[in-house]
């Protein structure tokens, strides 16, 4: 009887499988797609999955899913410009026949039914693609007609491919909406952007558009009234700056909150801020007043109740506290609740870092409650690149966060190269006198094969760094002890430079980075200052003061697919009456340096043409970089470096000069470089150019 019944309960489930579509114990359909290329077929199988649900996991799947699953790519094809575009859907039935039919993207020939397939097969057949050719812009006149083309027509470097000028309908209609938006932005509000008129050549593909644009008036703010409920007023004073600014949503937002902060620090935490505007009539110059009204809504205000963490299982309380800096009883300012989020976060031990209220005990009060997830004890990474010089190399790091639930950290960095090899470990203590002052330990060794001989250096040091908010620079202070050697030394080295030595020194050090891409520089500027003072008082064998600056600064030009980049750096060595390690001397030339030599070869020579260092050296890169298609870009560059063995001829006796050009790649880790450079001044021994291949920007 129970056996019966376990029959039939299982009976029962196969039909009620079959009956859902669930998927049996048998293999599920084979869904295939071409036409696209490799990457992209395989791209839409996945986006048929996602899109599809589980008709894929299927033993079969019916003339439904067929059809749905060629308007998913016919859809595709339409939005890449191919606007005659159609799928042909291949599949094989339960008696083993292959039956084939075009689906277009009207579904004008619905497949026949009933119909069961075991295996699918959806071949894209593109077409002709439809390309935008021309663009007439009518009644433009708040900006350039070629900036306002580029929304319709945009260009992707000297060869722009198809697909970037592709036409479909919805292209073209959000090329009207952005070019409507960009209007706005400018102050016209009542700006109106349409597509008038497109003609398709169906043999070429040649797309013509006829965009009409009614830009209206300008939007000036001629007024300012704030509607405030539950509160007094503005606190301090009405934000300054409004009377006579072009009205914009972005302008406004920016209103809404510099008053939104006004309430904040008095505690308003619910305060709810819009600027809206008041349009009066147009005027005869082409501008419509408005009255900019900030609309208030206050709520109550409210104070800090009690402060707490949550999730810091390793980190010691106080750790935490000294970062918060909340006192109860102050006024609940989200502004100073999420600064202290951001100095808690910056102990760099946790992943993430929340903030909440909460209702406090007492009436008008909050509690602040902070979340952590805190990091793995233990973390690891490998890096892998390339450079001209020492080609291929990698390294390992290893690091641990959170040491003794103090927020300290430990790194060890092996590195391994075709010319060097490298090591450090690194100690560091987030806070070292208060939470602004970062310090660090470190000891460390390097063996490296330069051109003309071994070097070998190893040894300890201390620094502290913190921010320099008055110049928007980060600082750093810090003694060091190393030993110094060059071996099978091949250079030609005066009788005041030391092979091997052991030097003490302070150093000091300055840098404000302002460009805003520090892997793929655009625009913005950087700059750094080191010195380096090594002193027998401090246990030195020598004495000798080196200093290195760098300047570098990036611009877009005309357009956003064209780029200058400027490099600027100068370095000197003073030895004070004593001799200078070969180690710390100068030897320019190579991929980062003037690039018509490999490292190192553009240094002075002597008479019997052997490399000397320079205890002066000075470096000019001036670039210009040209799109030419996606991700690749073209350079043409300019380098130019001075240098001098003896330091009375400063800044450089010698100089030399190179120019070339070079194609880069540009990836997620930094651009590829392949480059060329010419000598222009070569002297007798060295070469007519250098070719380089690379990874990272050049400065």
């Amino acid at each position: 009887m129970g056996a019966n019944r376990n029959r039939m309960v299982f009976a029962l489930a196969l039909l009620f499988a079959a009956a859902s579509g669930a998927p049996l114990h048998g293999k599920p359909v084979e869904v295939n797609v071409s036409g696209f290329g490799l990457l992209k077929n395989r791209e839409m199988r996945q986006s048929l999955r996602l899109l599809l649900g589980d008709g894929t996991a299927r033993e079969t799947v019916d003339a439904s899913f067929i059809e749905d699953a060629a308007l998913v790519l016919n859809s595709e094809l339409v939005e890449q410009g191919f606007f005659a575009a159609r799928v042909a859907a291949v599949w094989t039935d339960q008696d083993g026949c292959e039956n084939r039919a075009e689906i277009d993207a009207e579904l004008s020939r619905p497949l026949p039914r009933p119909l069961t397939a075991t295996r699918l097969r959806l071949e894209a057949m593109p077409g002709r693609r439809a390309v935008v050719s021309d663009v007439r812009i009518g009644g433009l006149t708040a900006m350039s007609e070629n900036a306002a083309k580029a929304f319709f027509l945009p260009r992707s470097g000297w060869f722009t491919p198809a697909s970037v000028r592709a036409w479909s309908a919805e292209r073209a209609k959000r090329g009207a909406a952005q070019l409507r938006e960009a209007l706005r932005a400018r102050g016209y509000a009542e700006a109106r952007v349409e597509i008038t008129d497109t003609k398709i050549d169906r043999d070429t593909g040649d797309v013509n558009l006829a965009v009409g644009v009614e830009p209206g008036p300008l939007w000036r703010v001629r007024g300012w009234r704030a509607d405030i409920s539950g509160g007094d007023g503005v606190p301090d004073a009405k934000p300054r700056g409004i009377v006579g600014a072009i009205w914009t949503r972005g302008w406004a937002q920016d209103q809404a909150q510099a008053i939104r902060s006004l309430y904040y620090e008095k505690g308003y935490a619910d305060a709810r801020i819009s600027v809206v505007a008041e349009p009066a009539s147009a005027e005869a110059d082409g501008e419509r007043p408005v009255t900019a009204v900030a609309r208030i809504a206050t709520g109550a205000p409210a104070v800090i109740g009690a402060v707490r963490s949550e999730g810091a299982d390793r980190t010691r309380p106080g750790v935490i506290e000294s970062r918060l800096r909340l006192m109860p009883g102050a006024p609940y300012d989200p502004q100073a609740i999420d600064a202290a989020r951001l100095r808690l976060a910056r102990l760099g031990v946790f992943r993430r870092v929340e903030a909440a209220g909460e209702p406090g005990d007492a009436s008008g009060t909050r509690d602040v409650v902070f979340r952590v997830t805190e990091e793995p004890d233990w973390q690891a990474a490998w890096t892998l690149g390339w450079g001209s010089y020492e080609q291929l190399r990698g390294g390992l790091e290893l690091g641990r966060t959170n040491l003794w639930g103090l927020a300290h950290r430990d790194r060890v960095e092996l590195g391994q190269s075709m010319k060097a090899s490298r090591g450090e470990y690194r100690y560091t203590v987030p806070t070292l006198f208060d939470d602004t002052v970062e310090g660090s330990a470190r000891v460390f060794g390097l063996r490296r094969e330069e051109p003309s001989f071994i070097r070998l250096e190893y040894g300890a040091g201390v620094e502290a760094s913190r921010e320099v908010p008055w110049i928007e620079a980060r600082g750093t202070a810090g003694l060091s002890y190393e030993v110094l050697r060059a071996d099978d030394v091949e250079l030609g080295v005066a009788d005041d430079e030391a092979t091997e030595t052991a030097v003490s020194a302070l150093t000091l050090g300055l840098t404000r980075d302002r460009r805003d891409n520090p892997i793929r520089p655009r625009s913005g500027q950087r700059w750094t200052i080191r010195t380096e003072t090594a002193l027998p008082e401090l246990g030195s064998e020598v004495r000798y003061e080196r200093v290195e600056a760098a300047w570098s600064w990036h611009r877009p030009l005309v357009g956003e697919d064209r780029w200058i980049h400027l490099g600027v750096s100068h370095g000197l060595v003073a030895d004070g009456g004593d001799r200078v390690p070969v180690n710390k001397l100068f030897f320019p030339g190579g991929e980062s340096s003037i690039r018509g030599y490999l490292e190192g070869e553009a240094a002075p020579r002597d008479a019997g043409g052997r490399f000397v260092g320079a205890r002066s050296v000075w470096l000019a890169n001036l670039e210009f970089e040209q799109v030419v298609t996606g991700r690749w870009t073209t350079i043409l560059f300019s380098d130019t470096s001075g240098a001098s063995v003896d330091i009375g001829d400063w800044p450089g006796s010698e100089v030399l000069s190179s120019a070339g050009c070079g194609l880069r790649y540009q990836s997620p880790i930094g651009p590829i470089r392949l480059e060329y450079g010419w000598n222009l001044n070569r002297r007798e021994l060295d070469p007519p150019g250098t070719l380089h291949f690379s990874i990272g920007f050049p400065f």
